[in-house]
């Protein structure tokens, strides 16, 4: 767009536009001047039609003045851009690209791409940004990101040193973590402790991270979590190792009771038992192939029990068979010491021998006079002063126990009636509601009691105990559920033993199973008037609670119960006899010698 000039020619020197500013006042001072003059010839009236004229004409210059102020055409004048950079700025950015480049060869020479990794990674990248801006005539975008690299590097060499110190100790434990991953990878751990293995991959795999991003504080922490979890992965890996072992072991074991019950006609004699124990091999079977070898272990040794209680019912039935072909109820029995029964052998009593007990000063001896007192299988062992008893049934069962407390009504010894359909026969012994019964037998300084109990029921507060050495009151010891020991004196709990198996602390209502019956075993013995007394309990085989006491060395042996229903499927007692009561039961009158009714003892 062209600027137009008025008042004087176009050219140079004297003759040269003026600016714009003086121009204006020039024009401004000659339209005045013929304003005023027009103004001046008004009266006459010849003028007025040119005054209108001339108004126009001035509008008309005006418009044209403004419209050329300052309008001169600057694509005629040189220059440069807008955006463009000057020679002074692109010596400046190329001056500190060369400095940044020396400090990232220092970092380098630092291990910084080794120990800082991200951060020497973020200088680079920033760095080779501002070189592609200086390529693209950018200078001042190309300044800002150099100047930023700059700082980056400056701020890595600054720590480099310190994080190398923190980094090549971590070094040292990445060796320690490589020797313990083998060791645990060798033994099986990825399998045998899977949860431990796989959180040290995990730890260590965060630990390269940190590592990665120059945080050697984190990286040691995590590093030492992986070698943590694989140190308690080999640690488990030896529990389990050991835990299969023991597995194996009560599997052999388990497989030569096995053998042995089925020897003795137990699939026609005590088909009951035998399922239960198939029962058990089969659980131990699943446990052991998922790797829960102490579950295997357990239940290895459940079904090992189990197979031995078919054992002892397939011989109790047949000695109960000949007994009753013969009319006698004093006939031998002895399994060679497996499981239940076992003839004379009593745990933890063995050694101890006791003269046999002279009665009324003739020849008649305990062998041929005490078995005869009841009506179970009964077996004197005149040699170590020992006494086995068990019953095929609960009639026999009743003719040899006494009732000290409760209700008649809340024991049962046959038919289904409060016991369950299909019962009959297939116990010895069940109860409800409250009672304490007692074997009419005095054993001393030795007794066993083995049962195998199914409960049906816990209310309330509900109790189950099973009693050794009371004298026919409120004296005697107590396991509560084969689990907690207690001594009584005079029906009040004078101390308290709890099991150290944490789950047998809860109540019984937490963890005693209305599903399978329970293998208790509860005794007391004591080996020579030097050393104490020990009473201890099992249930399935596994001791759940010990203690050594002398309070009670003699008395009978039974069961209290409260606020729980139960059956009793199998029932052995068995210890050194009470001299003393053998004696008087003896020397009886026939009619007062047999057991049952519900007198309470004379001892």
């Amino acid at each position: 767009m062209k600027t137009f000039y008025f008042g004087s020619s176009f050219g140079s020197g004297p003759n040269a536009p003026e600016p714009e500013s003086g121009l204006l006042r020039r024009l401004q001072l000659n339209v005045g001047r013929k304003a005023m003059s027009l103004a001046a010839h008004g009266p006459d009236g010849t003028l007025l039609p040119l005054r209108k004229l001339l108004s126009l004409f001035l509008v008309f210059m005006i418009t044209l003045t403004i419209a050329g102020c300052g309008g001169e055409d600057i694509s005629e004048k040189g220059g440069e851009g807008s955006s463009g950079s000057s020679d002074d700025l692109i010596s400046q950015v190329e001056e500190l690209i060369s400095e940044t480049e020396a400090l990232k060869a220092e970092a380098a020479a630092a291990d910084a791409e080794k120990y800082m990794a991200s951060d020497y990674e973020a200088a680079e990248k920033v760095l080779s940004r501002a070189k592609d801006y200086l390529d693209d005539g950018e200078g001042k975008k190309a300044r800002t990101q150099v100047r930023s690299a700059k700082r980056k590097f400056d701020t890595i060499l600054k720590d480099v040193t310190k994080i190398a110190e923190q980094m090549q100790e971590i070094e040292n434990e990445q060796k320690t973590y490589a020797d313990k991953l083998a060791a645990a990878q060798a033994a099986g751990a990825d399998k045998l402790a899977s949860s431990e293995f796989n959180g040290a991959k995990s730890s260590y795999e965060k630990a390269m991270k940190y590592v990665k991003d120059g945080k050697a504080k984190s990286a040691k922490k995590y590093i030492g979590y992986a070698i943590g979890d694989l140190d308690r992965a080999l640690e488990e890996v030896g529990r389990k190792t050991a835990e299969k072992t023991k597995a194996d072991e009560e599997k052999v074991l388990m497989a030569e009771k096995k053998q042995l019950a089925l020897d003795a006609g137990a699939e026609e004699k005590a088909l009951r038992d035998l399922e239960y124990a198939r029962d058990r091999e089969r659980l131990a079977d699943q446990s052991y192939e998922s790797g829960d070898f102490d579950g295997a272990a357990r239940s290895y040794r459940d079904a090992k029990t189990g197979y031995v209680g078919a054992l002892e019912t397939a011989k109790r039935t047949e000695l109960a068979a000949n007994n009753n072909n013969t009319g006698n109820n004093s006939g031998s029995y002895d399994d060679g010491g497996n499981g239940y029964g076992g003839g004379d052998e009593v745990p933890g009593i063995d050694d101890i021998e006791i003269p046999d007990i002279g009665v009324g000063g003739d020849n008649s001896d305990l062998s041929s006079g005490l078995p005869a007192l009841f009506s179970g299988v009964a077996e004197y062992n005149s040699a170590k002063g020992s006494l086995s008893l068990n019953w095929s049934d609960g009639t026999e069962l009743q003719q040899d126990m006494k009732r000290l407390a409760g209700d008649p009504a809340n024991a049962i010894f046959e038919g289904d009636e409060g016991v369950g359909s299909g019962q009959d026969g297939n116990y010895v012994m069940a109860g409800n509601t409250a009672g304490y019964y007692v074997v009419n037998a005095g054993f001393e300084d030795g007794v066993v009691i083995r049962a195998k109990v199914l409960f049906q029921l816990l209310i309330n507060k509900p109790d189950f105990e099973l009693v050794l050495m009371s004298d026919g009151g409120g004296d005697f010891y107590a396991i509560s559920y084969g689990a907690n020991a207690r001594v009584y004196n005079d029906g009040l709990k004078t101390s308290t033993v709890v099991s150290p198996v944490k789950m047998y602390r809860k109540s019984p209502k937490d963890w005693v199973q209305k599903r399978e019956p329970y293998d208790l075993e509860v005794r007391y013995f004591k080996s020579s008037e030097d050393e104490k007394g020990v009473l201890e309990a099992k249930i399935n085989g596994e001791t759940t609670v010990k203690l050594t006491t002398d309070k009670y060395r003699k008395g009978f042996a039974g069961f209290r119960w409260n606020d729980t229903k139960f059956i009793i499927q199998e029932l052995e007692v068995r210890g050194l006899v009470d001299e003393e009561w053998a004696k008087k039961e003896l020397n009886k009158a026939p009619e007062e010698s047999s057991g049952g009714g519900d007198d309470d003892f004379d001892f």
